[in-house]
């Protein structure tokens, strides 16, 4: 990833809002796997594999990003 994420803490989020965030990032990486990057298609054609993969790494940028910043509102409690 060319930039790195920094997520700001917002009043109007609380450490629930990152951690959703979080949970959608890992489900969505998880059906890039199982439903495009396993799909018969893709091992069909192993040039659509890579796209794939870079798209399932850019999400997890983000699922680190909002852990980062639900890490930070802990050690603020």
């Amino acid at each position: 990833m060319d930039k790195e994420i920094i997520l700001k803490q917002d009043p109007e989020l609380d450490h629930f809002s990152y951690h959703e965030l979080m949970d959608r990032s890992f489900l969505i990486m998880t059906q890039i796997e199982d439903f495009l990057i396993a799909h018969h298609v893709t091992e069909a054609h192993p040039e659509l594999k890579e796209p794939l993969e870079k798209a399932q790494l850019l999400i997890g940028e983000v699922y680190k990003a909002a852990g980062t910043v639900d890490l930070n509102f802990k050690d603020e409690e």
